[in-house]
């Protein structure tokens, strides 16, 4: 993720954001996002989704959701999950 320019970051953002206006579905967006990841970077995408998700201290239904279609459509393994999650809750206590 480090080696995104701001201006990819931002026009990800916007092309995102054009696509959830649309109507498409965010299982879809994360097909497609999948595609374009590695698998490392797939894995770091998800610790990003994860700890953003939890920077307030908790995570609600819409969010934990979101996490577990992450991890159904980019088949995250269990033991990358565990480790996030660990992480998660050391930081958080969630």
């Amino acid at each position: 993720m480090k080696d995104i320019s701001e201006e990819e970051a931002r026009f990800a953002m916007d092309d995102i954001y054009n696509k959830l206006s649309a109507g498409m579905e965010t299982k879809h967006i994360l097909e497609q996002l999948h595609r374009e990841f590695s698998e490392e970077e797939s894995y770091s995408a998800y610790a990003l989704a994860k700890e953003i998700c939890a920077s307030d201290f908790k995570l609600v239904s819409a969010e934990m959701k979101f996490l577990a279609e992450i991890e159904e459509v980019w088949n995250i393994p269990e033991n990358i999950q565990t480790v996030v999650q660990k992480s998660i809750s050391l930081r958080y206590l969630i």
